[in-house]
């Protein structure tokens, strides 16, 4: 039999080791550039350093790396093309339609998502402030919870917020395992628990017999303070991605970072600080490693995934781009100006 075109199943095979290869290359940008902004390192070359690494890994290589990602999303559509016209017709066409859909699962490139308020304000560094922002709102609600009320009125009110962090916390869990994020994963779940277990006591004191009501009242203001505290701290996170410290927005991070900052500043050493990154960065590893074995297991998992972030994208599209790049001057100004 006569042979003419390319090899499908390797043109196939190095789509998917490109896709793989450009998704490790930008873990590893993310993972290094954690550790640019946190160390102590001032001064003239310090800020040239900071700036390369800005140009050269926040622009030119995830240029190139989205360059790669097309180039092996048309091979691999080439071979599908090649594959279709070769077929003869000899019984194989009643197959055709599950193949494809097979190749399309295992060729599927998974979307990268920078959480909710990332992801619906157009990349990371507008979506520090959109969190920023929205667990302050969360904060004054949850104080309204400490008020008198006899109509169950503030608890309603506060109810809103809980029952939208819940939804919020699923997102960012669900996407953090997408993207082989275990502090992300962290993140989430406890933003919807705690925000959960909030709205559960908010529910329960609306019953109106008196033994629910001192329940979710009692309840209401202990999951109040608990979420009060989260919110803080998830604000104080947002704040150190901000500036360039530590923790890259995930509140867990920032928290495990905390202890090493506080020995920094009383002994001058950053041992601890080191010794946490590396610890930080072993359990990414780790759990990125179990992300995209799960994954290549269930591909359909990706598509399903992805299906509630394109969502969250689709509203603000048109202006994300310019909400981004106001986000990220603003940060640039203000890690200037900020001696991490």
């Amino acid at each position: 039999m006569n042979f003419y075109g390319a090899d499908t199943e390797q043109v196939e095979a190095y789509s998917r080791a490109a896709l793989r290869g450009s998704e490790r290359i930008a873990a590893a940008i993310d993972a290094a550039g954690s550790r640019v902004h946190t160390m102590e390192w001032v001064g003239p070359d310090a800020d040239a350093f900071r700036s390369r690494w800005a140009e050269l890994c926040g622009r030119q290589i995830p240029a190139v790396l989205d360059l790669l990602r097309t180039r092996a999303q048309e091979a691999a559509a080439h071979a599908e093309e090649q594959d279709l016209a070769s077929a003869d017709g000899d019984g194989d066409g009643g197959a055709a339609l599950p193949e494809r859909i097979g190749r399309w699962l295992q060729d599927y490139e998974a979307l990268e998502s920078d959480g909710f308020f990332g992801d619906l304000l157009g990349g990371p560094e507008s979506g520090y402030w959109g969190s920023l922002a929205w667990n302050g709102l969360g904060i004054a609600t949850d104080v309204l919870g400490f008020l008198p009320d006899p109509t169950g009125a503030l608890t309603a009110v506060n109810l809103v917020p809980d029952l939208a962090n819940v939804g919020i916390g699923l997102y960012d869990a669900a996407q953090a395992f997408q993207d082989g994020e275990y502090f992300g994963v962290a993140d989430g779940l406890l933003t919807s628990g705690i925000n959960g277990l909030d709205g559960a006591f908010g529910v329960v004191g609306l019953v109106p017999t008196p033994w629910t009501k001192a329940i979710g009242e009692l309840g209401g203001m202990l999951t109040g303070s608990l979420d009060i505290a989260w919110s803080a701290a998830t604000m104080a996170a947002q704040a150190s991605a901000i500036s360039g410290g530590p923790g890259g927005g995930s509140t867990t991070q920032f928290l495990a970072h905390l202890p090493g900052l506080a020995f920094d500043a009383v002994t001058g050493s950053d041992a601890l600080t080191d010794a946490t990154s590396s610890a930080i960065d072993l359990v990414d590893r780790g759990f990125g490693t179990v992300s995209e074995t799960v994954r290549d297991a269930v591909p359909i998992i990706d598509p399903i995934l992805d299906l509630p972030q394109r969502l969250v994208e689709a509203p603000l599209a048109s202006v994300a781009e310019g909400i981004e790049g106001a986000g990220e001057a603003v940060n640039e100004w203000i890690r200037d100006a900020v001696p991490w």
